[in-house]
Formats: structure tokens, C-alpha cells, sequence
């Protein structure tokens, strides 16, 4: 995949800041993970604003995400595999209609694991942000090459 100018800002959901780092550095440069979200609880409160293009009034709890809202909103959700396909599913509904100017071409995708794929348990294997950098690149790219529509992409 080619650079672009700008890296695509992405918000990342996940449960571990350690393995939310590993991933946002591994995306880089073309994706960039503003915000590394750690509870649906925090995604409810800081999602609204950051696909509005707007700062949340919440503090981030982590160093995962670069917190450089420079390029935009936010065009991508990502959700580590300890966030359930129902939570996924219900953040999507809330949320993807949401954009900074209420334009089709800005809607969110959310990428989320399908419980049919998702392990039990939440402590993650070792290794595990190798194999979810492959995974989200692989998820982002895809979703690049189709033309950044809005939805949900279930890995």
C-alpha cells in the first residue's frame, strides 16, 4: 500500500494499553490510532465527539494513541478481539451516522471480531499485537481499496 499524504486517523478499542501501543505502532505510518479506548463505557462517552471531529472532554487513561486530531475525524473504529461482537454491533448502531459534516463519504467503518472467531477468555496469548497488526492492516487496507465506506467489517 502506498503512503498517504496524511496517515488515516483511526480509533482503537481495546483492553490492553500495552498491546493497544504495539498496534498503533505497527500501523503506522499509514494509519494512525488517535485514541486508544479502553471500556464501552469510555467509547460511549468519547465516541460522539471524536467522529464529530471534536476533542473528548475526557482525559485519555493511556499513551496508546498519538492524540493528534490534526488530520480529522476519526475513519475507522477498530475493536481488539476482548470486545464481544455485540458490543461492537451496539456501538455501531449508535454511532455510524455520525460524521463532522453529516456527508455519506464520512461514515465510520467499525472493524470488530466475530464471536464465531473470537477466542474465549480475555487474557491474550503472547504475541498476540503481531498477529492484530496483521490483522487490522489487513482489515484497514482491504477497506482502503474498497473506497473507505462506511459500516461494519467483522474479522
Amino acid at each position: 500500500m502506498s503512503t498517504p499524504q496524511a496517515p488515516i486517523p483511526i480509533v482503537l478499542i481495546g483492553i490492553h494499553a500495552e498491546i493497544g501501543e504495539a498496534v498503533a505502532a505497527g500501523l503506522r505510518p499509514e494509519f494512525d490510532i488517535i485514541r486508544f479506548i479502553q471500556t464501552q463505557s469510555a467509547a460511549h462517552t468519547d465516541l460522539p465527539y471524536l467522529l464529530r471531529g471534536e476533542n473528548p472532554p475526557s482525559a485519555t487513561t493511556n499513551s496508546a494513541g498519538s492524540a493528534d486530531f490534526s488530520h480529522g475525524a476519526p475513519r475507522a473504529v477498530i475493536m481488539g478481539r476482548g470486545f464481544s461482537q455485540a458490543k461492537a454491533e451496539e456501538l455501531f448502531a449508535a454511532y455510524k451516522d455520525i460524521t463532522p459534516t453529516g456527508k455519506e463519504e464520512e461514515k465510520v467503518v467499525f472493524i470488530a471480531s466475530s464471536d464465531a472467531t473470537r477466542p474465549a477468555g480475555l487474557e491474550p496469548p503472547p504475541g498476540i499485537e503481531k498477529i492484530m497488526v496483521g490483522v487490522f492492516r489487513e482489515q484497514l487496507e482491504g477497506w482502503v481499496r474498497g473506497g473507505m465506506r462506511g459500516g461494519l467489517v467483522l474479522y
